[in-house]
């Protein structure tokens, strides 16, 4: 009789066992998906981005180098950089606080620049680039022809600043 009793406490012990590994292997197959799904931010390019971006940059000159950033709606920042001797360089940079990029778009808009109408590119130019809803605003500026809002020349060393300030590329 004792043989019994011990073989049914062992017996009773395994199947016990059993439906705890099965309740546990159940609660790791229902809960893992939560556990390792994390809401990530959608990563775009200028190229694939459909809201609005603010591009900028300068270039010409004995090198005939080109400098550009793009700063996206969403904070996105990107460099490029080329030259008719080398290949052209850049990437995404580190993204700025949101309440830096509104404000930049914001003041787009209050300068009203989308209405200043320059396209006087010289030897060594600058612009400013305004794209939303498809259309692009472009604005140029280094030639002789024509006087350089002081706004747009304020606009542009603000975001000159914050390109210089942002200099790491992450990608």
């Amino acid at each position: 009789m004792l043989i019994t009793y011990e073989f049914a406490l062992v017996n009773l012990s395994l199947y016990s066992n059993y439906f705890n590994m099965k309740y546990l292997l159940i609660v790791m197959i229902t809960t893992l998906p939560f556990i390792s799904c994390k809401t990530q931010k959608k990563i775009y390019t200028p190229d694939t981005f459909e809201r609005e971006i603010i591009s900028f940059g300068s270039g010409g000159g004995f090198t005939g180098e080109v400098k550009s950033f793009s700063i996206l709606r969403n904070g996105q920042m990107f460099k490029n950089s080329s030259s008719p001797t080398s290949s052209e360089t850049g990437g995404e940079m580190m993204s700025l606080e949101d309440k830096v990029v509104d404000q930049l778009f914001l003041n787009f808009v209050n300068l009203k620049l989308a209405e200043t109408q320059l396209d006087d590119p010289g030897n060594m130019y600058k612009w400013i680039n305004y794209k939303e809803n498809g259309n692009v605003h472009s604005i140029k500026w280094g030639g002789k022809n024509e006087e350089v809002p002081k706004k747009l020349k304020d606009f542009y060393k603000i975001l000159s600043q914050l390109a210089n300030k942002n200099k790491g590329l992450i990608k």
